[in-house]
């Protein structure tokens, strides 16, 4: 039987470090139904991401990209008159490679998790007939980008229906025909193996003390995150209560983020906050978070966090801003809190609260182990995934 062959085309991904749609990424390669269809990964750089795919057998290929194409700390056709012009020239010729590696790679569907991916090869999918998937995992915020990536898609696909619906009522209505709702899914055996692990020396080498109030946020440091909101929240809750403790699991991902975390950096230093640990980057989050009495997010723009789920996962109370499709997963006062973004008082408030109140905590953890376990396996989210493909094709 011949195989859909589906091309995963990434404007830009951090090297073999393990993100949020890196390691969605890792999951299609994983658990896609392989006698019906194969990915490919079509990248415009090689780094080290794509040694990890080609590690699983995985299909992958480089299509060099010009280098205003290559940035990442930034968008595309946002400059000057003359930098859009000479941006939008990149994206032409551009185009026509990844046309060309459609038709050399046998490509039938081509998937794209952002806008800055779509405008990059939506033309390529339109001149070579090739149907695209985007499937939006953060907010939307360019309105000309956006408008230009409604109309290159053939199927939109939302993690929930708030982020739908947040923006562009009018964009959601004229293309509710090619629009699905496909919510994102996460390995529950890693949780499961976080779980029953020996993290003994874990716990010794982060120096976790039970003793304290253990709050984390995982993930990559950008300003997008909200780690300033939150490292100002902290210089709050630590007045309120001395016995907290803030691990920040990750790094910068990108070296256009070095300066941010060397801002957070000093700004821990300015505020003498001794409790906030910089753990860097870890392969084993899920045991780190394990150990930890809180999780919190404090984006100001998001899809739905895997991290965040994995968190709930684990029985984690979870503290998040209500961005993005959050409140289509967290229920506020249900399976977790919900904070307006940019706020920094209000979510000192809700951090103060959690700490203060261990029966809100476990009872908001009960209830988030419960929605995770029963509605977000990655199973379910590549299942529905291949629908999607089989009724393109």
């Amino acid at each position: 039987m011949t195989r859909t062959r589906v091309a995963i085309f990434e404007s830009y991904i951090f090297d073999e470090k393990l993100y949020g749609n890196t390691r969605y990424i890792v999951c299609i390669f994983k658990y896609l139904d392989s006698d019906r269809f194969e990915p490919i990964l079509i990248a415009p750089i090689r780094n080290k991401f794509l040694d990890v795919i080609g590690d699983m057998g995985g299909r992958q290929t480089v299509v060099p990209a010009p280098g205003p194409l290559r940035q990442y700390a930034g968008t595309i056709l946002t400059q000057g008159l003359l930098g859009k012009i000479a941006t939008a020239a990149c994206i032409l010729r551009y185009s026509l490679r990844l046309g060309a590696c459609f038709v050399r790679e046998r490509v039938d569907i081509v998937q794209c998790h952002s806008v800055r991916a779509v405008i990059t090869a939506g033309l390529a999918a339109k001149l070579t007939r090739r149907p695209l998937i985007w499937y939006v995992k953060g907010e939307l915020d360019n309105p000309l980008l956006d408008r230009i990536a409604y109309a290159l898609a053939d199927r939109i696909l939302f993690q929930g229906e708030t982020n739908m619906r947040r923006r562009y009522p009018a964009l959601v209505k004229k293309y509710r025909h090619k629009i699905e709702i496909v919510p994102n899914g996460i390995e529950l055996d890693r949780v499961t193996a976080a779980e029953s692990a020996d993290r003994s020396a874990l716990k010794r080498e982060l120096g976790i003390d039970d003793s304290k109030i253990n709050i984390v946020f995982v993930g990559v440091f950008t300003p997008p995150k909200g780690l300033a909101d939150l490292l100002e929240a902290m210089v709050h809750v630590r007045k309120a209560v001395p016995q907290v403790r803030l691990y920040l699991v990750g790094d910068h991902g990108s070296d256009g983020y070095l300066g941010f975390r060397a801002e957070l950096e000093a700004t821990v230093r300015a505020q003498g906050l001794n409790d906030v640990i910089f753990t860097g980057w870890r392969d084993n989050a899920e045991e780190v978070v394990s150990l930890m009495d809180i999780y919190v997010l404090p984006s100001h723009a998001e899809g739905v966090s895997r991290s965040a789920m994995e968190a709930m996962a684990l029985g984690k109370p979870v503290l998040s801003t209500a961005v993005g499709s959050i409140p289509d997963l967290i229920t506020d006062g249900k399976n977790g809190l919900t904070v307006k973004p940019h706020a920094p008082e209000v979510l000192a408030a809700q951090l103060i609260r959690l700490c203060r109140e261990p029966a809100l905590r476990a009872r908001l953890g009960r209830n988030a182990r419960r929605t995770i376990h029963d509605n977000h396996s990655i199973q379910a989210n590549i299942g529905r995934l291949q629908k999607v493909y089989k009724d393109l094709i």
